[in-house]
């Protein structure tokens, strides 16, 4: 049986702007980001693709 999540922790909001940037983006993960070898354009063509990447890999 699976158990419901307990003692999560939001510990970021994460969004993009209107000019495909990242907000409210933790260091650690930019710094994740910068080193992934992911350019810029398929950053601002799959925005959730990175953030589901990033998300993955600091669990």
């Amino acid at each position: 049986k699976i158990s419901t999540p307990y003692d999560a922790k939001h510990v970021a909001h994460v969004g993009v702007d209107k000019d495909g940037q990242y907000t409210g983006l933790p260091e650690e993960w930019e710094k994740l980001l910068t080193s992934s070898g992911i350019t810029k354009t398929e950053q601002q063509q799959h925005p959730q693709a990175v953030m589901d990447i990033v998300a993955f890999y600091q669990d």
